[in-house]
């Protein structure tokens, strides 16, 4: 999988305080290493095949996924043969996350879903209900997000925050560069620049959410702050679902 990850200059320091929601990931079965002098190395991890989470994804993420604004299943792409005998394997797909959305990002996956969980449990609603009818029953709500990110985290929160008709405030490390910020604020969000790095932008960010009784979404888990991280984890990696069909950019019929 690729995408054009925006990042601070730095991920130094990253989530010091507990652990992160990548944690929830899936075990990959091997990974391809490709050098500047083209030498291609496989690494494989065998026990991967029989290793099995204990978490499962929400059957409602797809579907979900669909009805949000300029949807469209991200392609994949077979690699060339020649590259993937040089790894002694017979073909290599390559999920292409680099449209996502127009953001351009997987984390939107993730994100907008940890926004409308909260929302809908927030307004006592059932996870079916659309995002029409989530948004007619919040615009009286005046819903605040808070959210800590070193890129498209964030990004997507604010996304989100404007498709639900909520306000959106993230934080983010003095190291981030001005174009990442600048993206973020597009989306119509507050940006607030913390005097340290990712870490303390995610305890700022909790502070000011506590104190003024706004929604927490936050991809970095803690004790006691869990379920938002590891749902949006592990809806960030329901991407695979949208090609269960096994169709193959170029080879649709």
């Amino acid at each position: 999988m690729y995408g054009n990850d925006e990042k601070s200059s730095t991920n130094k320091g990253r989530s010091n305080r507990g652990y992160h929601a990548n944690t929830f990931r899936l075990r990959t079965t091997c990974t391809a290493v490709v050098t500047t002098n083209g030498l291609a190395t496989m690494y494989y991890n065998p026990s991967a095949r029989a290793w099995k989470s204990q978490y499962k994804v929400d059957p409602a993420v797809l579907p979900f996924h669909q009805t949000l604004p300029s949807y469209c299943q991200s392609p994949l792409h077979k690699l060339p043969q020649s590259f993937c005998e040089k790894l002694g394997v017979g073909s290599i797909l390559v999920k292409d996350e680099s449209h996502r959305f127009g953001l351009p990002a997987y984390k939107i996956l993730g994100a907008s879903w940890g926004c409308y969980r909260t929302v809908t449990k927030e307004l006592g609603l059932p996870l079916t209900t659309s995002l029409e009818k989530v948004k007619e029953a919040a615009q009286h709500e005046n819903f605040q997000y808070y959210t800590a990110t070193d890129g498209n985290w964030g990004r997507s929160v604010a996304r989100m925050a404007t498709i639900l008709g909520a306000s959106a405030h993230i934080y983010v490390p003095k190291v981030m560069v001005e174009s990442t910020r600048w993206k973020i604020a597009q989306e119509g969000a507050t940006v607030v620049v913390v005097d340290g790095d990712y870490d303390q932008a995610v305890k700022e960010a909790e502070r000011v959410c506590t104190e003024t009784g706004g929604l927490l979404i936050e991809d970095t888990a803690w004790p006691g702050y869990e379920e938002i991280p590891q749902v949006s984890s592990l809806t960030m990696c329901s991407f695979d679902t949208e090609h269960v069909s096994g169709s193959l950019m170029g080879t649709q019929q």
